[in-house]
């Protein structure tokens, strides 16, 4: 399953990821954050589930940045 966000505008936001074992051990699930805004747009993790080893990464705002994560069924997301 992938799930795409594309942010504009002007203001900060945050994003939740949800949690890794929601969808079922052993599932992967594609995440896409775009950025196109002039807010920062904060990823945060799900409980103790971790973002490539930390708790939450950040898309400058008017960078036009984009992150894609790919959960690992568990307790964790990683960048690809």
């Amino acid at each position: 399953s992938t799930t795409i966000q594309i942010f504009t505008g002007s203001t900060t936001q945050t994003v939740v990821l949800p949690a890794a074992n929601l969808f079922g051990s052993g599932v992967a699930v594609v995440f896409t954050i775009k950025n196109r805004s002039t807010g920062a747009v904060t990823i945060n993790r799900a409980g103790s589930d971790t973002i490539d080893g930390g708790t939450s990464i950040v898309l400058a705002g008017g960078a036009n940045s984009a992150v894609t994560l790919v959960s690992n069924g568990s307790a964790s997301c990683v960048i690809i």
